[in-house]
């Protein structure tokens, strides 16, 4: 991470410079030792990615089948243009979450940790925003310019909402933090099987490229609700209190609180 970054990071987390362990942690001192962990997180996720590729070879094969080259290329040109345009325009925030979140779990600070969060969750959010609306815009020129068949191009622009799906690197980094390897694991295996799903049940109603559209745009949208449902339900868990009531947010007692003090000892009116 370039060093502007890591400063725009730290401010954000409302931190000033980041503060080194006098002495850093052992790895004999750690369950099954270092190397133990990373192989075993290591497997975890390889083997969701594993049963993703073998869900998705099956779909693949009934999705060509069933709509053959012409139209299997469409579907795949519609899906790779969201995809482009979603990579040029979302914000990756794991590697911030896990490295800045590290130093705020070391300093028991949960906290610092909810605003980097907040934060990560925010600029994310929006730059999906942004992606969703380019993309929707951007369908009658490149569309037109790709050959598109009329039931892709009428389509296309609510496809733009499967840019979702890759809005997710907030939790899953909060994910990474907390070494819930096995949660992102079995998520590589949410948008094949819902691929594989649709595709079934797209071949049993005769249905077409429109319909096959529709079944992917549902599984970009599983996996942004599974990632951040994950995300948000092990941030409640580990942070309680402070997720709900970050620091600088009075509660809703104090606040009752300050308004009845204030109410009391305000000064009453001079009669006239």
């Amino acid at each position: 991470m370039k060093p502007l970054d890591a400063f725009f990071w730290r401010r954000a987390a409302g931190e000033g410079p980041i503060r080194r362990q006098d002495s850093p942690v052992r790895p004999e001192a750690l369950p099954g030792g270092i190397v133990g962990r990373i192989f075993a997180s290591l497997g975890m996720v390889l083997g969701g990615k594993a049963g993703a590729g073998l869900v998705s070879l099956a779909y693949l094969l009934l999705a060509t089948r069933f709509l053959g080259p012409t139209e299997y290329g469409v579907l795949v040109l519609v899906h790779a243009y969201i995809t482009t345009v979603c990579g040029i325009v979302e914000f990756p925030s794991w590697q911030a979450v896990v490295r800045y979140g590290a130093e705020a779990q070391r300093q028991e600070d949960p906290h610092r940790l909810v605003r980097l969060l907040r934060f990560g969750a925010k600029v994310e959010l929006v730059g999906g925003v942004l992606a969703i609306l380019s993309a929707a815009l951007l369908v009658p020129l490149v569309g037109g310019h790709l050959g598109w068949p009329p039931k892709a191009m009428a389509f296309a622009p609510f496809y733009a909402l499967a840019v979702l799906g890759s809005v997710r690197s907030t939790p899953a980094g909060y994910l990474q933090l907390c070494g819930r390897f096995d949660l992102l694991g079995l998520h590589n295996l949410v948008q094949p099987l819902f691929r594989l799903g649709g595709a079934l049940i797209v071949i049993a109603c005769g249905w077409g490229i429109r319909s096959f559209l529709f079944a992917w745009l549902v599984a970009a949208l599983a996996e942004f609700a599974v990632m951040w449902g994950m995300g948000i339900w092990l941030a409640a868990r580990n942070l309680g209190a402070a997720l709900r009531h970050p620091a600088g947010t009075p509660r809703p007692a104090a606040r009752r609180r300050r308004t009845r003090e204030s109410g009391a000892f305000s000064s009453p009116a001079m009669p006239t």
